[in-house]
C-alpha cells in the first residue's frame, strides 16, 4: 500500500511566507485529513537561537493525532548546511 504525507507548512505560513498558526496546531488538519505522515519543518521564532531544542511538545502532539514526522528538517532560508564553513552550518 501507498503512502502519502503532506507537509505541515502548507497550514502554517501565508502567502507571504509568514507563520500564521503554531506548527502544533497545523498537525490537525493533517489529521483529519486522513493523513498519517507529514513533513516538519524547524522553522519560526523558537528554532532561531542555535542549540539544542526541547522537542517534547512535538512528540506528544504527533502521538496524539497519530501522525508520524516522515521528514524533519531545517528551515530554508537562513540554514546551509552544504556550506564549509562550520558557523554558517550551525547558524
Amino acid at each position: 500500500m501507498e503512502t502519502y504525507s503532506l507537509s505541515a507548512r502548507l497550514f502554517i505560513f501565508d502567502e507571504e511566507g509568514e507563520p500564521t498558526v503554531d506548527p502544533i496546531e497545523a498537525l490537525e488538519p493533517i489529521a483529519a485529513a486522513g493523513f498519517r505522515e507529514t513533513e516538519l519543518i524547524a522553522e519560526g521564532p523558537e528554532w532561531e537561537a542555535p542549540g539544542p531544542h526541547d522537542t517534547k511538545k512535538y512528540r506528544e502532539a504527533l502521538e496524539r493525532v497519530a501522525v508520524f514526522p516522515h521528514t524533519i528538517h531545517t528551515h530554508y532560508r537562513k540554514t546551509n548546511l552544504g556550506s564549509v564553513d562550520e558557523v554558517i552550518r550551525r547558524n
